[in-house]
């Protein structure tokens, strides 16, 4: 995303909305983040859109892109995936700015703007880490002492001003155990401030998503360990756009890392929305939570995974007792009183009621929903058109639409 677009969306959204976050706010050594919590786990991820023009200041000397090594160095991650690290810094020579964070040599790098040497050195992370195959913009790191990197693929998202990418890597653990897992990451489009998306950021994106689930389920075994993740860069009607999203990749088996409180989306990840996110599959979570303490305008998502998936959920159907009947009112106005009854369906935590083109959400309830709405002008050739689901947990039905007609 380019610099001046994504402060205006991050100013917006901080003092436009509200900025609460879901899950484990860690800044820097918490105690929900400490080295040993994570070493109980098999795998412990780090993903982080690193806005790199706020993480390479040279002016401080690199004291913000040490703030995130210190941070790595000390969880001891297995992975870090990471978005965005290569745009906007002036640099020349191999790698762009994340490229130099491992251990490539004492190759001299300089900022032209400061006309001062930067060592690999300086940014302190440890040389344990290692970057797959080459630089791009998803980057995959991991820490080669437990992980040997086995297989690297990629193929095309959706792009903007630019190509898009998604990048695969499987890895298979260093200690004979034969244990192996896929680390994938993407960066979408953006679909903003005159950038578009081809298509338009939505469709582009669930484009995207149907193309991950497709070639997850062609390449892989579906007994596979997988995790996919990224910035999704999902700003269009962002909730609902991570729904849809999240449906699509459901058909690769693929389940979103949750807040266990909220039982939703971990976030919020960019001011107050949600547009980063951590799938995975034939995995258990251990623990999950958000890492704030980087300059960047992401919040990061840390996960501790455990090998050995937990049983599908039983499906999430969708709602079928509804009623909505018309109210006629004198005048130019009517009225319904839409209710949907979903406690006789097993799982149901909460029922959602759309509006007539899934863009906006009207009300959420528990089991039971009930909604008053009075219609201002004409009818469409349909009716008024509404849309309900069930969310069940980390799960979505799919939607049942509403006709109401007058």
């Amino acid at each position: 995303m380019i610099k001046v677009s994504k402060f205006i969306f991050t100013t917006f959204f901080i003092l436009g909305l509200f900025n609460s976050a879901h899950a484990t706010d860690v800044h820097g050594l918490a105690k929900t983040d400490n080295v040993e919590e994570a070493k109980t786990a098999d795998i412990s991820l780090l993903n982080l859109n690193v806005f790199a023009w706020s993480i390479f200041n040279y002016q401080t000397n690199a004291g913000p892109a040490r703030v995130i090594t210190s941070y790595i160095n000390s969880n001891n991650f297995d992975f870090i995936t990471t978005q965005e690290f290569q745009s906007g810094v002036n640099w020349t020579g191999y790698g762009g700015p994340w490229g130099y964070l491992t251990n490539h040599g004492d190759h001299v790098r300089r900022d032209p703007t400061k006309g001062k040497d930067v060592r690999d050195v300086d940014y302190g992370l440890d040389s344990k880490y290692k970057m797959v195959v080459r630089p791009s913009d998803p980057i995959i790191y991991y820490d080669s002492s437990r992980w040997t990197f086995a297989d690297y693929n990629t193929i095309p998202m959706v792009g903007d001003s630019g190509p898009r990418e998604a990048a695969f890597a499987t890895f298979t653990r260093t200690d004979g155990s034969g244990k192996s897992v896929v680390v994938a990451t993407t960066h979408l489009c953006i679909g903003y401030s005159g950038i578009d998306c081809a298509g338009g950021q939505y469709s582009a994106h669930l484009k995207d998503a149907v193309d991950l689930a497709n070639h997850i389920k062609t390449r892989y075994s579906s007994s596979t360990p997988i995790i996919l993740t990224g910035d999704f860069n999902s700003m269009d009607n962002p909730y609902n756009q991570a729904i849809d999203i999240k449906n699509r990749l459901s058909a690769a088996n693929l389940s979103p890392v949750i807040d266990n409180n909220t039982r939703t989306f971990i976030g919020p990840t960019m001011g107050a929305i949600t547009i980063d996110f951590v799938y995975y599959k034939n995995l258990s979570v251990v623990n999950s939570g958000l890492y704030s303490g980087s300059a960047s305008d992401h919040k990061g998502i840390r996960v501790d995974f455990n090998f050995g998936g937990t049983p599908p959920p039983p499906p999430c159907d969708a709602p079928n007792n509804i009623s909505a009947p018309y109210s006629p009112t004198p005048g130019k106005f009517g009225s319904t009183n839409i209710k949907i009854d979903s406690s006789a369906i097993e799982n149901v935590t909460a029922v959602e009621l759309l509006d007539y083109n899934k863009g906006k959400l009207l009300q959420t309830q528990g089991k039971e929903l009930s909604k008053y709405d009075q219609f201002g002008g004409a009818a469409g050739p349909d009716g008024y058109v509404y849309y309900a689901r069930n969310i069940c947990g980390s799960a979505t039905s799919s939607e049942v639409k509403i006709t109401v007609k007058p």
